[in-house]
């Protein structure tokens, strides 16, 4: 099974940091675990033998290895392999810093320039409806999603002879849209505008 199929959320492909492959030393014995049961061990490997690693947690490494009876993939502690190179580190501390402000944007329902469009959907839910449109920067995707300001109403009530009651509620009226614009599956853009499109059947 490739590691792609059993992603875990701490995880960072090398590939989505467009970085070659990476070859590193295990610096202990070490066990490669299932990627499927954590507890399940399929493989060892010993000091000094070099495996391919896949994607990079805090604790555990995602990697691929030779053995002298079989083709392993699976989870390897982090604290067996000498570390990755400086600036790999720095890439990895810069990556999960912005996991962290995304979660929280999300949290928030909020939207920044750079999210996915996984992540905007995750954070606004499914748009109201969407575009394509080719430009001279590539293809554009545009979500829009309805604005709402909510407005008070009060409602005057009188119970046979007794006296008024006023009852207040709050009424949403659409104001515009939030437009999201997405190139190569980011978005590039963030806007408002204050006329209500009419959205198409």
């Amino acid at each position: 099974m490739h590691t792609a199929e059993v992603r875990r959320a701490d995880m960072i492909p090398l590939a989505e940091l467009k970085q070659p492959p990476l070859h590193l030393k295990v610096s202990r014995q070490a066990s490669i675990t299932s990627l499927r049961d954590s507890k399940k061990v399929i493989a060892q490997v010993l000091p000094g033998q070099t495996v391919e690693v896949v994607e990079l947690g805090e604790t555990q490494y995602s990697v691929k290895a030779r053995t002298a009876t079989a083709h392993a993939e699976g989870w390897i502690a982090a604290d067996a392999m000498e570390a990755p190179p400086i600036e790999l580190q720095e890439k990895l501390r810069q990556r999960r810093a912005q996991a962290e402000e995304r979660r929280d944007l999300i949290e928030r329902h909020e939207v920044a320039v750079g999210m996915t469009s996984a992540e905007v959907r995750a954070s606004l839910g499914k748009p109201d409806r969407t575009t394509r449109s080719r430009t001279r920067l590539g293809d554009e995707e545009q979500w829009f999603y309805v604005n709402y300001k909510y407005t008070p109403h009060y409602v005057q009530q009188q119970k046979e002879a007794g006296p008024f009651n006023h009852t207040l509620s709050y009424g949403r009226v659409p104001t515009g849209h939030r437009i999201i614009t997405f190139r190569q599956d980011q978005v590039v853009e963030i806007s408002d505008d204050d006329v209500v499109a009419s959205t198409p059947p």
